[in-house]
């Protein structure tokens, strides 16, 4: 599990609008300040983040494994 900075929460619940893949993906696993961060979760923000091009959402999962790795780093 990590702590997800302030930036990176806001913008995850600001743009969790819907019922598709990546919204649902991202309801399940956010707590609060905390996502629950396994090696299948990782897997499938991969996907959704480079294999349906480029826009808003895909850049915003982008990030968020770049912070999940950056957690990984510092435990």
């Amino acid at each position: 599990m990590i702590v997800l900075s302030d930036a990176l929460r806001a913008r995850l619940s600001s743009e969790t609008v819907g019922r598709g893949g990546y919204q649902t993906l991202v309801q399940k696993r956010l707590h609060g300040t905390k996502l629950v961060a396994d090696d299948e979760l990782v897997e499938r923000i991969e996907h959704y983040a480079f294999d349906y091009g480029s826009g808003g959402w895909q850049q915003l999962l982008r990030d968020l494994l770049g912070e999940i790795e950056s957690s990984a780093t510092r435990s």
